[in-house]
């Protein structure tokens, strides 16, 4: 123990801050009146740092504990402090969010109106900098920008703009501004009567300037002591000299703690140990310490790093673990929790990565561990929060097919006592919208839909759609408080179901739904601070809400397996710390942009540098390293979609490494890595699934009974190119869904136009000739705006048109001269007794010759070419077979005169059928030739077997497999019975 009387005590790094304290302090009141202790007020950083602090106290069996506050609310301290208590962080933004939409409506571009409420919240940021470091603004508006770009000059002016506001805070304050109140309030009355009771700041670095005047202010009472956490001991003068310049070294752990120190006037290396504990591993800190020092004195790594400590037991108890990839980072770090749980030994995962914690969370679920995740659930992602997104968007936008079915399928809606009937009717809805193609349901179509159901709740049902979801979008502007009320109503309804229960449903339940029901109640409370908004800006102001909440279940966590957050890594030591994400970007992660002033302007105005944040997760992760007896260090050498970069700290401590030759450093390196390199083997072949052999190309021949006996003319193109999907479709009768989000596809625009071309032909006479091309796209317009509900399509289909329509009329009028329209969408059929076969078809158009018929077919692609006629579509020459044999509904056995494509695309052109080279009846030689051939037991239908590019697409491909197997593979028969 040292001298009872300073005012300033650190605790070592690798020692346990909590169990430290609660030790000292016991110390120091062990010869006292047993009230003395609980006489004393303790002030800590955070709620995790009081609990466990607390714990330590009643492991100790203390009888008698102190008092405890946050340094960030010290009102019980205050006693008769006098003043207007803080607005709501809600309300002041709903504010600055007023002044972000006045500045962006002035400078349109300065950033898009969806980031208001961002640039509101980075604006709130800087406000609180600004009361927390006791900064004037007036400061900031006199700073110099001549030197600067247009943008920060700019800056610089809406930030006078806001002065008038900040002005105002003096009336209601932020809670910032009423924090640094109540603290220049302690201060003047500790110094005209000053507490006599223990006073003692503990586990803070004095990373804000609120809490550094907190800390004088305790110094210089009577009975007064702060305690830093995590304090270099290795560090030489040099190197703490190095802090001295408020530019530089910010990024550096032990930059805040320097700071401390020079305020009580003190020089790091004098700051007395709080209590007798010793670190866990002095030689490990040492050779981090090495590893860290700032840049300017890197160089004295050649003098010092052979003085080092055995390097091995430093580094025996050290894993670095090398992922190839995030997945199996948290398998392997699951791995070892499963592993301490089986022990007994507690491990503490610290990581800034929330993506990696939630999937450490699902890998432990396998052995049914629930961590406890200091973090919890980010609301939006709770069932409640996505549910409120979801409804976010119902009153926001016009309602599409996928997106009602996600709502009417997501859990809370109508989650009362009809539930299965509820899904029972969402499912035939999803059904008759595949089927149908309707991209953006309405009351007509929910009303038609109804008709045809046969369900008794049905009518009920679909009224209780159109009114809670199909009728609650909204447009214009309107005030907070009413766009609040319409999104917590219409949520209610939804949930609640046609029976119009109070009761919601399930989502106002358990903690997440309480909290978003709070949520909406402090939405409301702060809704007088809102300007009128429409409700897609109500919609991004409620989305950045609910970003920021947080939700922890009452599940019960396992008590040895915690997930702490990087600020948390302080408080709690463990057998196992286990370091996760260190790569740049991610751990430490970058400075966050501010659009209001660069570094410089900072600097100049005496606010805290961007590379400030960087020191204190350096901070955290020296802390943190230095605090297991088994300390993992891990990374993912790729993430979702880019190689990643080692930490700058891994990179240091493996360069320090590698560079000690003479001391065993790179073996020690190795060592490390071996260790990583056997956990990633065992999560390697814990997920390593069965080999199973790729599947060989499949020509299935199944049993002559089970095959078609009727295809459509169009099938058999797909019969001579692409057999196994005939197979899959007609035999199997496998059919693929149709998608919810209906695309303006080739699918839909020749549905459309053929559509157009039916009806224009059949008006043709209506209109004068020279008024035909405008008519025709007139048409095309006007079905165009009833099939396809896209704005861009219509005016990209249209021009298509707009291009060919003159091109249509003159040979349309040269049609006429040799034949007549007399059908159109013509049904035919053909049947061959002994094939025991018949072929189908649907003519676009039949036209009326004097020697016979002319069939034509639109293509709204590109027509196929004479070879491709000649060998695959054979379409042109089944239709006429059909035809000429009186297949036709309505028509006579006739010749067939003329046949030919007709294609409507970017550049038209007529394809006539190529009957010199291939005539009729030997088409139809061939035809039979082709069933004949698929009448043989043995005959397969082979996947893929001639499709026009080897890239084209099959909806098949994936029953068949392929991507296994490839085109030059030879076809597997695989005969069925």
């Amino acid at each position: 123990m040292t001298t009872q009387h300073s005012k300033l005590y650190g605790v070592s790094l690798g020692i346990d801050f909590p169990k430290a304290f609660v030790r000292g302090l016991l110390q120091r009141f062990a010869d006292k009146d047993p009230h003395a202790l609980a006489r004393a007020h303790v002030i800590v950083n955070s709620a995790r740092m009081m609990r466990r602090i607390r714990q330590e106290f009643i492991r100790s069996n203390a009888t008698l504990h102190p008092k405890f506050h946050l340094v960030t609310d010290v009102t019980t301290l205050c006693g008769n402090f006098e003043k207007t208590s803080p607005k709501s962080s809600l309300a002041l933004r709903l504010e600055l969010v007023q002044l972000v939409t006045r500045l962006i409506q002035e400078q349109p571009d300065l950033a898009a109106r969806s980031s208001v409420y961002a640039l509101s919240d980075s604006l709130a940021n800087l406000i609180d900098e600004v009361q927390s470091e006791g900064v004037d603004p007036a400061v900031i508006e006199a700073l110099d920008v001549s030197d600067q770009s247009g943008h920060w000059a700019r800056a610089k002016r809406f930030f006078a703009l806001i002065r008038t506001y900040l002005d105002t805070l003096d009336t209601v304050p932020d809670t910032q501004s009423f924090l640094r109140d109540q603290i220049e309030f302690l201060a003047t009355k500790w110094f005209k009567n000053p507490l006599l009771d223990p006073v003692f700041i503990a586990g803070s670095t004095g990373s804000r300037g609120t809490t550094m005047d907190l800390m004088a202010a305790v110094s210089r009472l009577p009975n007064g002591a702060v305690i830093l956490p995590g304090l270099d001991r290795n560090m030489t003068a040099e190197t703490w000299a190095q802090f001295s310049d408020r530019l530089q070294g910010q990024d550096h752990p032990q930059y805040r703690l320097a700071k401390v120190a020079a305020i009580f006037g003190m020089e790091p290396m004098t700051i007395p140990e709080w209590s007798d504990m010793t670190p866990i591993n002095a030689g490990r800190n040492a050779l981090l310490s090495l590893a860290l020092l700032p840049a300017p004195v890197t160089d004295t790594w050649r003098k010092n790093g052979p003085l080092l400590p055995d390097l091995m037991h430093a580094t025996q108890e050290i894993t670095m673990l090398n992922a190839p990839n995030k997945r199996l980072e948290a398998l392997a770090i699951a791995l070892k929790m499963r592993e301490a749980v089986e022990t007994g030994e507690n491990v503490a995962l610290i990581t800034p990565d929330r993506q990696l914690t939630r999937q450490v969370t699902a890998a432990l679920d396998k052995w049914d561990i629930l961590p406890d995740d200091s973090a919890g659930m980010p609301l939006q992602l709770s069932p409640p929060g996505r549910f409120l997104r979801q409804v976010a968007g119902v009153i926001s936008r016009p309602m599409t097919a996928a997106s009602l079915l996600a709502l009417l399928k997501h859990p809370i809606t109508n989650s009362g006592d009809t539930r299965g009937d509820h899904l029972l009717l969402t499912r035939e809805l999803e059904l008759y919208l595949r089927k149908q193609g309707i991209p953006f349901p309405t009351q007509a179509i929910l009303e038609k839909w109804c008709i045809t159901i046969q369900h008794d709740q049905a009518p009920v049902w679909a009224h209780w759609v159109i009114d809670a979801i199909l009728k609650a979008e909204r447009s214009g502007i309107s005030d907070f408080a009413s766009w609040v009320e319409h999104h917590r109503t219409t949520a209610t309804h939804i949930a609640a179901g046609p029976s119009l229960s109070d009761d919601a449903g399930q989502l106002w339940q358990k903690k997440a739904g309480a909290q978003v029901r709070t949520l909406f109640t402090t939405m409301q409370d702060a809704a007088h601070a809102a300007a009128p908004l429409d409700v897609r800006d109500y919609v991004d102001i409620f989305s950045g809400i609910l970003a920021k909440g947080e939700v922890r279940d009452f599940k019960q966590p396992h008590p040895n397996i915690t997930i702490l957050g990087t600020l948390e890594a302080r408080v709690q030591a463990a057998d196992t710390i286990i370091l996760a994400s260190l790569n740049e970007d991610t751990w430490p992660a970058p400075p966050s942009p501010d659009p209001w002033l660069n570094r410089k302007m900072r600097a100049d105005a005496g606010l805290l540098l961007p590379e400030r944040q960087v020191g204190l997760s350096a901070h955290d992760f020296q802390t943190a390293f230095t605090l297991g007896t088994q300390v993992w260090i891990t990374r993912s050498m790729r993430s979702d979609d880019a190689e990643t970069v080692p930490s700058r700290w891994i990179n240091r401590l493996s360069n320090l490494l590698n560079g000690l030759d003479k001391t065993g450093g790179p073996e020690a390196f190795e060592d490390m890595q071996a260790r990583g390199n056997a956990w990633l083997n065992l999560a390697s072949a814990f997920d390593h699934a069965p080999s199973i052999a790729a599947a060989r190309r499949p020509s299935v021949a199944p049993p002559l009974s089970a095959r078609p006996k009727e295809l459509s003319v169009t099938e058999i193109k797909t019969l001579i190119r692409d057999p196994y999907s005939i197979y899959a479709k007609r035999v199997l009768r496998i059919r693929s869904l149709d998608s919810l989000d209906q695309t303006p596809d080739a699918r839909l625009r020749g549905i459309i136009i053929h559509e157009v071309m039916e009806e224009f032909c059949k008006r043709w006479d209506e209109f004068q000739a020279d008024q035909r091309a405008d008519a025709l796209i007139r048409l095309t317009r006007e079905k165009l705006a009833e099939r396809a509900p896209w704005a861009v399509t219509q005016l990209f289909w249209q021009s298509r048109m707009i291009q060919i329509a003159e091109w249509f009329v003159a040979r349309e009028t040269e049609r006429r001269i040799i034949a007549t329209p007399m059908n159109y969408e013509v049904k035919g059929r053909l049947n061959f007794p002994n094939l025991d076969f018949t072929l189908t078809a649907i003519a676009d158009r039949i036209d009326a010759h004097s020697d016979g018929i002319a069939l034509y077919d639109y293509k709204t692609g590109k027509p196929p070419s004479t070879d491709q006629q000649l060998y695959f579509d054979k379409q042109l020459y089944l239709l006429s077979m059909i035809a000429e044999d009186g297949g036709f509904d309505g028509l006579d056995p006739a010749a067939v005169v003329i046949a030919a494509f007709i294609g409507l695309g970017s550049s038209p052109k007529e394809e006539p059928m190529p009957i010199a080279k291939e005539d009729i009846a030997t088409a139809r030689d061939g035809f039979r030739k082709l069933i004949s051939a698929y009448s043989d037991p043995d005959s397969g239908y082979t996947a893929r077997r001639a499709l026009f590019k080897t890239e084209d697409f099959s909806e098949y491909d994936q029953l068949s497999r392929f991507g296994e197997w490839d085109i030059t593979d030879d076809p597997q028969k695989d005969h069925l019975t």
